[in-house]
């Protein structure tokens, strides 16, 4: 996903900052996994629980980390993501998401601007920071979803620097149009089990149920929480860059 999300943004950024932690949101200890190669553009984080620990007492307060305890660490973790940003110029337009929310650099809905323009005048407006709408394809790169999600934060880095990260992203306005694409549990029926189990417990979305059932729902193509999406074999938005390299990803594809 990284090396897709590379290869579409990397003329129309100065610099990506990837972030990794050392333990998953339900508290495996987790290895790195992205590949430091000497790729341009790009700066790799290592962060540890003394890291975002600082971030417990807000966490705590939130009122979206209210019982499982996964849910306190996934906010520790994505507000720590201010610590690698500290070096970054006021006017610098920062896009925060995470790795598999990426945003279409060139086109918007009816072709009228591209998104940096419209981001220029979004962020220029009252808005400050927004929340990109994003088109859903789940289990496979191909396979689009009737969900409607709002990921990635844009905004200029004075009016993100001293908010909660959190709370921007609960909370920024949302734009009326997608501009990108959410390419969300891919990888088969294992990998969405390790999604699951490494991002959820069994108080949550990792139930007996919820696992015991996945391998069907994907093959069925129904949503493994059992929400009313409904999905469509459908690549007429892709990026470009993934239908010039189909080939490439095919094992991505449905």
């Amino acid at each position: 996903l990284f090396e897709i999300r590379y290869n579409i943004l990397k003329d129309f950024v100065d610099e990506f900052r990837v972030i990794e932690f050392d333990k998953t949101f339900s508290g495996k200890y987790k290895n790195p996994k992205f590949d430091r190669g000497l790729l341009p553009k790009v700066k790799w984080y290592r962060m540890y629980e003394s890291d975002y620990k600082k971030y417990r007492e807000l966490a705590e307060s939130s009122p979206n980390t209210k019982g499982a305890e996964h849910w306190k660490t996934e906010f520790m973790q994505k507000e720590s993501i201010r610590e690698c940003l500290t070096d970054l110029d006021d006017e610098n337009i920062v896009m925060i998401g995470d790795c598999d929310e990426i945003w279409n650099p060139i086109i918007v809905e009816d072709g009228k601007l591209s998104l940096l323009e419209e981001i220029d005048l979004l962020i220029a407006s009252d808005s400050h920071v927004i929340k990109l709408g994003l088109k859903v394809y789940t289990y496979w790169l191909n396979n689009k979803s009737s969900e409607q999600f709002w990921g990635t934060i844009v905004g200029r880095y004075k009016n993100i620097k001293d908010n909660c990260l959190n709370y921007l992203r609960n909370n920024s306005k949302k734009t009326s149009l997608t501009y990108g694409w959410h390419f969300t549990s891919m990888g088969g029926y294992d990998k969405v089990k390790e999604k699951l189990t490494d991002s959820y417990t069994d108080e949550t979305y990792a139930t007996k149920q919820v696992l015991n059932n996945l391998e069907d729902n994907i093959k069925q193509g129904r949503d493994f929480l059992g929400r009313d999406f409904k999905y469509r074999i459908d690549e007429s938005e892709l990026p470009r860059y993934l239908l010039d390299n189909k080939e490439k990803y095919k094992h991505l594809f449905k």
